[in-house]
């Protein structure tokens, strides 16, 4: 597997994305004759991919000025990140955000670099690596066509102060307000107390964590010389582990559940508050 390039510094594009979502589930493909054509259920903004191609293309650059090859493709941290925006955008919270990032992570197709690094010598390889990801004393090919200029740093702080002013004035909206009270109620009828709709994990994770044996509860594995005697206290006392990690697991998925059936109301609430004060 490669190593993994330092997370790419992405256009104001993006940081807006993250805030607002972008709408559609498309087919995205990295246009150009060096490009690896990537297909994909995560619609990109074409804005934000041709930032990214235009970034892999300088990383590609750099790459044959030292005499390597490097495919030029839209990373697979761009449709993740453009995933997660479309998921919250949605909704989508706790499991059942996780649960659906994972199946977009599943159907991801792999780095075309990993072909070209694997054709190459063993000391080739390394070289090929270093080229890309250097050090802290001397920066690779990646890290090089990363930099922000400070136009682009300040847009980027004017468009993330401008989602979160948008995000707090839907929050305050009178209907959304009303929706929380609803939800809150809700949660209460399952017998959970929260003040708002993110609590619900804090609360269960803390609940899980007060149950869930730590490492240093599980036994060491038993000798090949063990008596019967010895076997059946080990296995019990596993038998006892795997249940309070299962009884934990369930004070997740109960957590959820609860927080899946009353939430609906308020995410359409909060939504339309959003869409409408967005400017």
């Amino acid at each position: 597997m490669l190593p993994r390039k330092n997370k790419r510094v992405w256009s104001t594009a993006l940081v807006t994305a993250f805030a607002i979502g972008i709408g559609g589930w498309l087919v995205s493909t990295a246009e150009s004759g060096s490009a690896a054509a990537t297909n994909t259920s995560v619609s990109i903004d074409p804005a934000i991919r041709d930032r990214a191609l235009a970034q892999e293309q300088q990383v590609a650059d750099c790459m044959h000025a030292l005499g390597l090859t490097y495919v030029v493709a839209v990373p697979n941290d761009v449709y993740l990140d453009q995933a997660y925006t479309d998921a919250v955008a949605a909704g989508k919270q706790g499991a059942e955000l996780h649960d659906l990032l994972a199946q977009v992570a599943a159907g991801l197709p792999a780095d075309p670099n990993e072909s070209v690094v694997t054709a190459l010598p063993a000391d080739q390889q390394a070289t090929w690596t270093f080229a890309l990801v250097g050090n802290d004393a001397d920066p690779g090919c990646a890290d090089r066509a990363n930099t922000m200029s400070a136009s682009d740093a300040g847009a980027l702080d004017i468009a993330t102060t401008a989602a979160e002013r948008v995000k707090a004035a839907a929050a305050a909206d009178p209907t959304v307000r009303a929706a929380l009270t609803t939800y809150i109620s809700c949660m209460s009828g399952r017998g959970y107390t929260v003040g708002d709709t993110e609590q619900i994990f804090n609360l269960v994770e803390t609940q899980a964590e007060a149950i869930e044996p730590p490492d240093s509860a599980w036994p060491d594995p038993l000798p090949a010389t063990a008596t019967e005697l010895q076997k059946a206290a080990y296995a019990a006392q596993v038998n006892r582990l795997e249940a309070k990690v299962q009884q934990a697991a369930d004070i997740v998925s109960a957590g959820n559940a609860a927080h899946d059936a009353c939430v609906a109301p308020y995410r359409q609430a909060f939504d339309a508050a959003y869409d409408r004060l967005a400017p």
